[in-house]
């Protein structure tokens, strides 16, 4: 090996080492840390710490806690919006197994929940209890929320959706037919008969 072999490697060695350490300590820094879990006590429940950007990113958003943690007492998932929906509002629909609430983080959301009509701006939460037709939509983007079901168990019906909106996606008669089906299966039924307060309050 030539004298500039020898330097060229003494040199280039430390720097290609270099180069990859930088890369790893970025790539740490970027990725968010993993979860954090605590041993189970008696109940058979754990303490959970899930960082931002670290829950498990299935339709319709990034579920922070399933039914898979917490023994099923409750699951929420924080979605987002960066523009107003194209296609107008669906029919509602009714929940016979889980309350469901909405804590607004960013933008405007308008919710029609049995007879009213709510405006849930950046802090609010909204409820509505089982058995209660409801519907939501954005009003102001971007927008960001967190959707909390109490028990847990229905998290699986929104990846479902999500496969059926890619066949259907202007979401025809034939799409609403196949909906009712999937949430058939997570005891949710269409709102029948049920009017958006939106819908028919003044313009």
């Amino acid at each position: 090996m030539n004298r500039f072999a020898v330097i060229y490697v003494s040199i280039a060695t430390p720097l290609v080492a270099f180069v990859a350490w930088t890369v790893v300590q970025r790539a740490r820094a970027e990725s968010p840390p993993p979860t954090v879990v605590a041993p189970l006590d008696e109940t058979g429940q754990r303490a959970y710490l899930i960082p931002a950007g670290a829950g498990r990113i299935s339709n319709p958003g990034e579920w922070k806690f399933t039914a898979a943690q917490g023994i099923g007492a409750y699951s929420m998932v924080e979605l987002e919006a960066n523009e107003l929906p194209r296609l107008p509002p669906g029919p509602g629909h009714v929940h016979t197994r889980e309350d469901e609430s909405w804590y607004v983080i960013e933008g405007e959301l308008l919710f029609d929940v049995g007879d009213q009509q709510l405006t849930a701006k950046p802090g609010s939460l909204v409820y509505a209890p089982r058995n209660v037709p409801h519907g939501y939509r954005v009003t102001k983007a971007p927008a960001r929320w967190l959707i909390i079901f109490t028990p847990a168990g229905i998290e699986p019906l929104f990846a479902e959706v999500g496969e059926l909106r890619k066949r259907f996606p202007n979401q025809d008669g034939e799409y609403r037919e196949e909906l009712e089906k999937l949430q058939a299966k997570y005891g949710a039924t269409p709102a029948r008969g049920w009017r958006r307060p939106s819908e028919s309050a003044p313009r």
